[in-house]
This record gives structure tokens, sequence and C-alpha cells, in this order.
């Protein structure tokens, strides 16, 4: 059973703090008490649930207890784990607490579980990219854990507040600008598929720098500029290709392909089919 609680009641109990080389087999588990991952270097995909996450340097992944995840493509990765709770109802509970494989998972091992009424960002799985400017604040709380002077669980649980309203700020700021930044993105993607359409054309367009548009672009999408012109061409490709009126040539010209085999290979390379493929499948139904 959750227990409501609200932003400003909660006083984090952060029971245990790792930071190295993550090794991970790809298995399906759960943990007992919440859950912040800060990716150092490397990459890897997390899967949280029915969604899976790309995770690169400077990603942060927050979630609560009882959640199911899984680790796969882990290359080099390095890692600032907390293991934590948002209350320190359960401070007595020192020991770090492993996660298990999701079918032994036994839920009445689950600590606190709040159910925040005033903060329901934090009742769901959250991943934000460029979140550096986080880790000095972390590889601090990493030493003081385990170096352990007087008063070090408080000083953590402070850190780790001052934390968590940090992470809320960037991702209302990420959130309000993503939003209206797609918007922008979609109608000039939109408007513009049948020609040849590059990320340098857009990022004119707009009047912001290019590196700029792609890293607001993977905060709000998990793409890049080009990566979206490219999802975008390819799902007007099918619809057209289930319409059944137009040769490939011709759907490879409306969709913003210069030649026709780059528009089958690329069509390809994202669905495993080629063009021909896809339409004889298709028309079957």
């Amino acid at each position: 059973m959750k227990e409501k609680v609200l932003l400003s009641q909660i006083n984090p109990f952060v029971r245990n703090v790792l930071s190295g080389r993550t090794v991970s087999r790809s298995r399906w588990v759960k943990a007992y008490d919440c859950r912040l991952f800060y990716i150092h270097g490397g990459s890897a995909e997390l899967q949280i649930k029915d969604e899976t996450y790309s995770l690169e340097e400077g990603t942060l992944v927050l979630f609560s207890s009882g959640i199911p995840y899984e680790f796969r493509h882990v290359r080099a990765l390095d890692t600032i784990i907390l293991n934590f709770d948002y209350t320190d109802d359960y401070a007595g509970c020192e020991k770090p607490l492993v996660p298990v494989e999701a079918d032994k998972f036994n839920p009445s091992r689950l600590l606190a579980a709040p159910l925040f009424e005033d903060c329901d960002v934090l009742n769901r799985p959250l991943v934000i990219r460029n979140m550096q400017r986080m880790e000095e604040l972390l590889y601090q709380m990493d030493d003081t854990h385990r170096k352990g002077p007087i008063f070090y669980r408080e000083w953590n649980s402070g850190a780790l507040k001052s934390a968590l309203v940090e992470i809320l700020r960037c991702y209302q700021n990420n959130r309000e600008v993503s939003m209206e930044f797609l918007d922008r993105i979609r109608q000039l993607v939109q408007e513009n598929l049948s020609e040849r359409l590059t990320a340098r054309m857009i990022s004119d367009m707009l009047g912001y720098h290019e590196n700029h548009i792609n890293r607001l672009m993977r905060n709000a999408t998990g793409m890049t500029l080009y990566q979206y012109i490219i999802d975008r061409r390819l799902s007007l490709a099918k619809i057209l290709l289930m319409e059944g009126s137009l040769t490939i040539a011709e759907i490879a010209e409306k969709t913003g392909f210069e030649h026709v085999c780059n528009f089958s290979s690329c069509f390809k390379s994202k669905t495993g089919m080629s063009p021909s493929e896809f339409r004889r499948k298709h028309s079957s139904h």
C-alpha cells in the first residue's frame, strides 16, 4: 500500500552509494528501495517496464522501489548508484538491499513506497540527459558515504534532497522548452518532407546552432534531429506504400530521398524489409 506524501515532507535516507564500473547481465530485476543511476561514462540500454531508454554519459535515471528494470548492451558503463528511501521511516534498515530477479521479488519486503500528491513526476520513472551538473555532488555523496565521517548520513540526506529539487527543476525546464521546440520541429519537418531536408537546413530555419538543436531533441525524443527527420520520412513512406497508388521511385521522391536506392537501403535498415516486401505484406491484409 502506497503512503501519500508531499514533496515538502520528504527526508531522504541514503542507504548506499556505489560508484565504478557496472557489470550487469541481461535480466529483469526489482529493488526493495528507490534507485538513482548517474552515467559517468560508457553506454547501455535500460528497459523499465515497457519503455527502453538509451543511456550515455550524463544521463540520470530515477525511479521508486518495486519497479522492474533490465540493463542491456552494457558497454564500459561507469555509474554512480544511490539506494535510498524518500523518508527515514526505515532508517533502521542500513544494510544495502540488492535487487532480486523479478520473478523472485517478495512484495511484503518492499520498503517505503510513497505516492506523491503534489509531484506526480516522482511517481513514475524519470530519465534526464545532459545532467553533468549533478556529477560533483553525487561524487561528494559517494566519498562521504565511504569515509563515514560524523553526521555523514545527515549530510547525504540533505545532499540528496537538494539533488532531487535540482532534478525536478531540470525536468520542468526541459519539458517546457521541449514542447515548444518539438511543435516547431514537427511543423518544419512535415512541411518540407519532400525536400532534400537536412539538419543544417532546419537549424538555419530556426536560428539555432545544429548542436544545440540536437541536444534539445535528444532530451525530448531520444533522437537526433537527423534521426527524427528519417523517422518522419519513413512513417510517411509506410503510409504511401500501403496506399499502393505510387511507385517506389515516386515515394522516394515524395519523402525527400535523392535516389531510390538510398530510400530502399534506409527503409530496409529500419524495418527489416525492402519497400517492395513491405508493400506486399500489407497489401495482402
